[in-house]
């Protein structure tokens, strides 16, 4: 019979045998290399503050092909830390030194004066883009008359301001769900008349800033239904009026 000095060691043999075998037992960890992009993208992480519009912008590609390429149901369905394919033989390379988070030219250049004045360069108001007229003063939407007009175009073309004036406030939020009108700037000019623009997808200016008759405030985005398009308004006395009765 084995004393209790013995059984220890036998114990202590057997756990030895155990830890061996279960160390021999263990796979051995695997480095896996992160996935590779899709051909001719780089991965981007996104950042707080980023949207699809300013990632478009920047890297020079249309907001809808970095949707299909990344399987995004809505421009809106973007996180932080969330990775991206971004197209980079779409755009120019960066600049030496320049990061790729870096601002790039926009793909829709600002409209020409002659595009925004319509031939009528001492006119007091201009166009605030070029684009296709969707809807117009009084127009009933939703059951309601409609307090502007509605113009569309591409996503991201530029948008200006009609008049000289100063900025009265800049929304910075994001529309919630399909309520509300996005991203707004609110300009009040010399003559008394105010204009706002909705469904902005980016803001250029500041509040109080001082701004120029075709100055560029920002740039176009969705409205609630989904389609690029810039909600135009104006405001004599606090009561909406007709903008194309100003517009040239």
């Amino acid at each position: 019979m084995l004393s209790s000095r013995g059984w220890m060691l036998v114990a202590l043999s057997l756990l030895a045998m155990a830890l061996a075998a279960g160390c021999a037992g263990t796979p051995e960890r695997k480095v896996v290399p992160p996935p590779t992009p899709p051909p001719g993208c780089i991965w981007y992480d996104v950042k707080a503050g980023d949207t699809l519009y300013s990632l478009g912008r920047r890297y020079g590609v249309p907001v809808s092909r970095l949707m299909e390429l990344n399987a995004l149901a809505s421009p809106q369905a973007l996180k932080a830390g969330q990775r991206l394919a971004v197209p980079v033989s779409e755009s120019p390379a960066p600049a030496p030194g320049e990061s790729p988070g870096s601002a790039r030219p926009h793909p829709f250049p600002t409209p020409s004066p002659s595009a925004l004045h319509k031939g009528k360069p001492d006119h007091p108001f201009w166009w605030p883009a070029e684009g296709k007229l969707v809807r117009r003063f009084g127009q009933e939407v939703g059951g309601l008359p409609e307090p502007g007009i509605g113009i569309a175009a591409p996503a991201g073309t530029e948008v200006c301001a009609v008049a000289a004036g100063t900025v009265l406030s800049c929304t910075e939020a994001m529309r919630s769900g399909k309520a509300g009108w996005g991203k707004v700037v609110v300009i009040r000019h010399t003559n008394g008349t105010v204009s706002w623009y909705g469904n902005l997808a980016e803001i250029v200016v500041k509040k109080d800033q001082k701004v120029q008759k075709g100055q560029r405030i920002g740039t176009m985005g969705l409205n609630a239904a989904g389609a690029t398009e810039l909600a135009l308004r104006f405001f004599r006395d606090e009561r909406p009026v007709d903008p194309l009765s100003y517009l040239p």
